[in-house]
Formats: C-alpha cells, sequence, structure tokens
C-alpha cells in the first residue's frame, strides 16, 4: 500500500472518529437539556398566570439579546487590526445583557415557584439542580450500575 493511500485512509478514519464524537456529544447534550411534555405540565399551573406568560416572553428576549451580545464579543476578537476598546466595549454590553437575562430568569422562576404546590416546587429545585425527575423520554430506567 502507498504512502499516499496510507495517509488518506488515516485521515478518513481520524474525520470519521471525529464527526461521530461531535455527533454523540450534540445528541448527549440535546438529552440533558430536554424538558418532555409531562415534566412542563407538572411543573405548571393548570392556567398560568397572565404575568407568567409575560414573563417568559420577556426571558425570551433577554436571551435572544444576550446571544448578540456574544457574537458582538466573538466579532471584536475576531478584528484585525485588534482594537481593545471596541472589545472593552463588547463585554461591558455583554455583561449588561447577562446582569439583564438573570434578573428576568430570576423573576419568571419566582412566579412559577409561586404558583406550585411543595411537589412541584421539589421538581423545579432539582431542574434547578441539573437533576432529571424522571428518566429520559424512551429510555426508560437503567437499573443500578454495575
Amino acid at each position: 500500500m502507498s504512502k499516499g493511500l496510507r495517509f488518506l485512509l488515516l485521515a478518513s478514519l481520524g474525520l470519521n472518529v471525529a464527526l461521530a464524537a461531535a455527533f454523540a456529544t450534540h445528541l448527549w447534550r440535546e438529552a440533558q437539556a430536554e424538558i418532555t411534555a409531562s415534566e412542563a405540565e407538572s411543573l405548571e399551573p393548570a392556567s398560568p398566570p397572565a404575568s407568567l406568560s409575560e414573563r417568559r416572553k420577556a426571558v425570551r428576549e433577554t436571551h435572544a439579546e444576550l446571544r448578540r451580545a456574544q457574537a458582538r464579543v466573538a466579532a471584536a476578537l475576531r478584528r484585525d487590526p485588534f482594537d481593545r476598546e471596541a472589545l472593552l466595549a463588547a463585554f461591558a454590553e455583554l455583561e449588561r445583557a447577562r446582569s439583564e437575562h438573570a434578573r428576568r430568569s430570576h423573576e419568571l422562576l419566582i412566579e412559577l415557584a409561586a404558583s406550585l404546590d411543595h411537589d412541584g416546587r421539589e421538581r423545579l429545585a432539582k431542574r434547578l439542580r441539573g437533576e432529571r425527575p424522571y428518566p429520559p423520554p424512551g429510555r426508560g430506567r437503567r437499573g443500578p450500575p454495575r
């Protein structure tokens, strides 16, 4: 087998491994962030107050602004020649966007918690700690670790 073909096969294998790892990471992150419909229904009151839906909308808007601020920081980092003042301004805007998003998210969580019973607040607390109160959909319980 020639050196060129050997190199091509190794490069192809490396690319396939990298793509498989990226795909597996994507699936894993998606499963971690996923809230099933039954979980969402169990956390929300039967008829959410108007202020709850308004607060959700505000959180979505501040999240979009946060993403735009992150993009502005990335653009300032890529700028050539480097502009220190532009980067400082972009980071200041990012910090403001993060602060506003956190404030709006906290308002939403307070409103949601006030509308839940004790069990609902316990499930919400588990979600905030990153615990899954139920197994991922379609996977069932896996049993004790081996």
